[in-house]
């Protein structure tokens, strides 16, 4: 029981990480779609977005990961 309190304390933050990973991935669809774009502006953009992916999920396992 008390292992589950330590999880669901995380929750908040976990649901909001989720939401951002999940903004974050509807971004890269998009550059994927966009047929304006240069093959490097995606490379660029997609590149970008990546390392924004990883520096919120790295955020979460530093808060959470002990908990998991």
């Amino acid at each position: 029981m008390a292992a589950n309190r330590e999880k669901l304390r995380h929750r908040p933050a976990l649901g909001f990480a989720r939401k951002q990973l999940g903004n974050v991935r509807n971004q890269m669809d998009a550059v994927y779609r966009d047929t304006r774009m240069t093959p490097e502006q995606k490379r660029q953009r997609l590149d970008a977005l990546q390392r924004q992916s990883n520096q919120i999920a790295e955020r979460i396992v530093k808060l959470a990961g002990g908990d998991f």
